[in-house]
Protein backbone atom coordinates (compact mmCIF):
# COMPACT_ATOMS: atom_id res chain seq x y z
CA UNK A 1 0.00 0.00 0.00
CA UNK A 2 1.60 3.30 -1.11
CA UNK A 3 1.18 6.54 0.80
CA UNK A 4 2.61 10.03 0.62
CA UNK A 5 2.89 13.01 2.92
CA UNK A 6 2.78 16.70 2.05
CA UNK A 7 3.29 19.72 4.27
CA UNK A 8 1.53 23.06 4.50
CA UNK A 9 3.98 25.72 5.67
CA UNK A 10 3.30 28.81 7.74
CA UNK A 11 3.56 32.04 5.74
CA UNK A 12 7.21 33.05 5.45
CA UNK A 13 8.54 29.60 6.40
CA UNK A 14 11.43 28.27 4.37
CA UNK A 15 10.58 25.52 1.87
CA UNK A 16 12.85 22.51 2.56
CA UNK A 17 15.67 22.17 0.02
CA UNK A 18 15.34 19.37 -2.53
CA UNK A 19 18.00 17.30 -0.74
CA UNK A 20 16.19 17.84 2.57
CA UNK A 21 12.93 16.58 1.08
CA UNK A 22 14.61 13.51 -0.39
CA UNK A 23 16.33 12.55 2.84
CA UNK A 24 13.68 13.63 5.36
CA UNK A 25 12.77 10.03 6.18
CA UNK A 26 16.37 9.20 7.17
CA UNK A 27 16.69 12.39 9.22
CA UNK A 28 13.34 11.88 10.88
CA UNK A 29 14.21 8.28 11.78
CA UNK A 30 17.40 9.47 13.49
CA UNK A 31 15.48 12.18 15.39
CA UNK A 32 12.87 9.66 16.54
CA UNK A 33 15.61 7.54 18.09
CA UNK A 34 16.90 10.56 20.03
CA UNK A 35 13.66 11.90 21.51
CA UNK A 36 10.26 10.49 22.40
CA UNK A 37 7.53 10.70 19.79
CA UNK A 38 4.83 13.31 20.53
CA UNK A 39 1.32 12.19 21.38
CA UNK A 40 -1.47 12.09 18.80
CA UNK A 41 -5.25 12.19 19.21
CA UNK A 42 -7.00 10.56 16.24
CA UNK A 43 -10.53 11.89 15.65
CA UNK A 44 -12.70 9.65 13.46
CA UNK A 45 -16.25 10.80 12.68
CA UNK A 46 -18.18 7.57 11.96
CA UNK A 47 -21.67 6.91 10.70
CA UNK A 48 -23.18 3.58 9.73
CA UNK A 49 -21.35 0.40 8.80
CA UNK A 50 -20.24 -0.69 5.39
CA UNK A 51 -18.57 -3.92 4.28
CA UNK A 52 -15.09 -2.42 4.70
CA UNK A 53 -15.66 -0.40 7.90
CA UNK A 54 -14.24 -2.88 10.44
CA UNK A 55 -11.15 -3.54 8.28
CA UNK A 56 -10.50 0.20 7.97
CA UNK A 57 -10.96 0.82 11.69
CA UNK A 58 -8.56 -2.01 12.52
CA UNK A 59 -5.95 -0.56 10.15
CA UNK A 60 -6.26 2.78 11.92
CA UNK A 61 -5.92 1.17 15.35
CA UNK A 62 -2.90 -0.90 14.18
CA UNK A 63 -0.62 2.06 13.46
CA UNK A 64 3.06 1.43 14.21
CA UNK A 65 3.74 4.56 16.18
CA UNK A 66 6.09 4.94 19.14
CA UNK A 67 4.30 7.82 20.87
CA UNK A 68 1.14 8.05 22.95
CA UNK A 69 -2.06 7.60 20.92
CA UNK A 70 -5.76 7.93 21.53
CA UNK A 71 -8.58 7.15 19.11
CA UNK A 72 -11.88 9.02 19.35
CA UNK A 73 -14.68 7.50 17.25
CA UNK A 74 -17.34 10.21 17.09
CA UNK A 75 -21.06 9.55 16.44
CA UNK A 76 -24.16 11.70 16.77
CA UNK A 77 -26.44 8.83 17.82
CA UNK A 78 -25.55 6.20 20.42
CA UNK A 79 -27.69 3.70 18.52
CA UNK A 80 -25.85 4.26 15.22
CA UNK A 81 -24.67 0.89 13.84
CA UNK A 82 -21.12 2.30 13.74
CA UNK A 83 -21.20 3.10 17.47
CA UNK A 84 -22.41 -0.41 18.28
CA UNK A 85 -19.82 -2.05 15.98
CA UNK A 86 -16.93 0.10 17.27
CA UNK A 87 -17.80 -0.60 20.92
CA UNK A 88 -17.93 -4.35 20.22
CA UNK A 89 -14.63 -4.25 18.31
CA UNK A 90 -12.85 -2.24 21.02
CA UNK A 91 -14.12 -4.57 23.76
CA UNK A 92 -13.27 -7.74 21.83
CA UNK A 93 -9.76 -6.56 20.96
CA UNK A 94 -9.08 -4.89 24.32
CA UNK A 95 -8.06 -1.49 22.94
CA UNK A 96 -7.43 0.69 26.01
CA UNK A 97 -6.68 3.97 24.22
CA UNK A 98 -9.90 4.25 22.20
CA UNK A 99 -13.45 5.31 22.96
CA UNK A 100 -16.71 6.34 21.37
CA UNK A 101 -17.66 10.02 21.76
CA UNK A 102 -21.26 11.19 21.38
CA UNK A 103 -21.56 14.51 19.51
CA UNK A 104 -24.59 16.79 19.73
CA UNK A 105 -26.93 17.01 16.76
CA UNK A 106 -25.80 19.69 14.33
CA UNK A 107 -27.70 22.96 14.28
CA UNK A 108 -25.57 25.43 12.27
CA UNK A 109 -23.02 23.21 10.51
CA UNK A 110 -23.01 19.83 8.82
CA UNK A 111 -23.16 16.84 11.15
CA UNK A 112 -19.67 15.78 10.11
CA UNK A 113 -18.23 19.18 11.10
CA UNK A 114 -20.11 18.98 14.40
CA UNK A 115 -18.67 15.49 14.98
CA UNK A 116 -15.13 16.70 14.21
CA UNK A 117 -15.55 19.60 16.65
CA UNK A 118 -16.83 17.24 19.35
CA UNK A 119 -13.84 14.95 18.78
CA UNK A 120 -11.33 17.78 19.00
CA UNK A 121 -13.02 19.04 22.19
CA UNK A 122 -12.91 15.49 23.63
CA UNK A 123 -9.17 15.34 22.83
CA UNK A 124 -8.85 18.44 25.08
CA UNK A 125 -5.22 19.08 24.16
CA UNK A 126 -3.94 15.89 25.79
CA UNK A 127 -1.49 15.40 22.92
CA UNK A 128 0.55 17.70 20.71
CA UNK A 129 -1.07 16.57 17.44
CA UNK A 130 -4.63 15.92 16.29
CA UNK A 131 -5.33 13.74 13.26
CA UNK A 132 -8.82 14.14 11.78
CA UNK A 133 -9.39 11.11 9.62
CA UNK A 134 -12.29 9.75 7.59
CA UNK A 135 -13.21 6.25 8.65
CA UNK A 136 -13.49 4.95 5.08
CA UNK A 137 -9.77 4.60 4.36
CA UNK A 138 -7.44 1.74 5.12
CA UNK A 139 -4.15 3.12 6.41
CA UNK A 140 -0.65 1.88 5.75
CA UNK A 141 0.79 0.77 9.13
CA UNK A 142 3.37 3.60 9.06
CA UNK A 143 1.07 6.40 7.87
CA UNK A 144 0.83 8.08 11.24
CA UNK A 145 4.55 7.79 11.98
CA UNK A 146 5.33 9.30 8.56
CA UNK A 147 2.92 12.21 9.10
CA UNK A 148 4.45 12.97 12.49
CA UNK A 149 8.01 12.67 11.15
CA UNK A 150 7.27 15.04 8.25
CA UNK A 151 5.59 17.61 10.47
CA UNK A 152 8.20 17.43 13.24
CA UNK A 153 11.09 17.67 10.75
CA UNK A 154 9.85 21.01 9.38
CA UNK A 155 9.38 23.68 12.07
CA UNK A 156 7.40 25.88 9.65
CA UNK A 157 4.71 23.23 9.13
CA UNK A 158 1.33 23.88 10.66
CA UNK A 159 -0.39 20.93 9.00
CA UNK A 160 0.49 17.74 7.13
CA UNK A 161 -1.86 15.85 4.83
CA UNK A 162 -1.66 12.27 3.67
CA UNK A 163 -2.42 11.45 0.05
CA UNK A 164 -4.04 8.11 0.82
CA UNK A 165 -7.11 8.69 -1.35
CA UNK A 166 -8.27 11.86 -3.04
CA UNK A 167 -11.71 11.53 -1.45
CA UNK A 168 -10.52 11.01 2.13
CA UNK A 169 -10.24 13.62 4.83
CA UNK A 170 -6.81 13.49 6.42
CA UNK A 171 -5.96 16.60 8.40
CA UNK A 172 -3.08 16.48 10.82
CA UNK A 173 -2.37 19.59 12.87
CA UNK A 174 -0.94 20.63 16.23
CA UNK A 175 -3.67 20.93 18.82
CA UNK A 176 -2.65 24.56 19.38
CA UNK A 177 -3.66 25.39 15.77
CA UNK A 178 -7.21 24.05 16.14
Amino acid sequence: MEHAVSLALRPGARQPARADRRNWADCAARRRRRRPAPGVSVVLPVKGCRAHSARNWRSQLAQRYAGPLEFLFVVDDAADPAAVAVRKMLAAEGVPNARVVLAPHAVRASQKICNLQAGVRAAAGRHKWVLCLDDDIELHPRSLADLVAAAEAEPGAFMATGAQQLTALVIFAPFSNL
